[in-house]
C-alpha cells in the first residue's frame, strides 16, 4: 500500500513566511497591549484614505495616488485613517 501527500493542503513558502510574520507581529502587539487589526488586502491601493472612494483611475501610475472623487492626492493610498 502506498501512501501519497496531498500537496495542496501544503503551504508555499511565501505562504508560510507571510503566516509567520503575521502571527509573530501579533504575538509582539499583544505583549505589548496593542490590538492588531486584520485588513482585506483587495483593493487597498486603490481606496482613498480620505474619503473611501474606491477606483482604479484613483491610480494614476504606480507610485503616484489622486482620488477621482475628493481630490485627495498622495504618495501612498496604504495610510490609515
Amino acid at each position: 500500500m502506498r501512501l501519497t501527500v496531498q500537496h495542496k493542503l501544503l503551504p508555499t513558502p511565501q505562504q508560510a513566511e507571510a503566516l509567520r510574520r503575521t502571527l509573530e507581529t501579533a504575538y509582539k502587539a499583544a505583549l505589548k497591549g496593542v490590538p492588531v487589526h486584520y485588513v482585506d488586502p483587495r483593493n487597498t491601493s486603490r481606496t482613498c484614505p480620505n474619503c473611501g472612494h474606491c477606483a482604479k483611475e484613483n491610480r494614476g501610475t504606480q507610485s503616484s495616488f489622486a482620488c477621482t472623487s475628493c481630490g485627495f492626492e498622495g504618495l501612498s493610498a496604504s495610510l490609515s485613517r
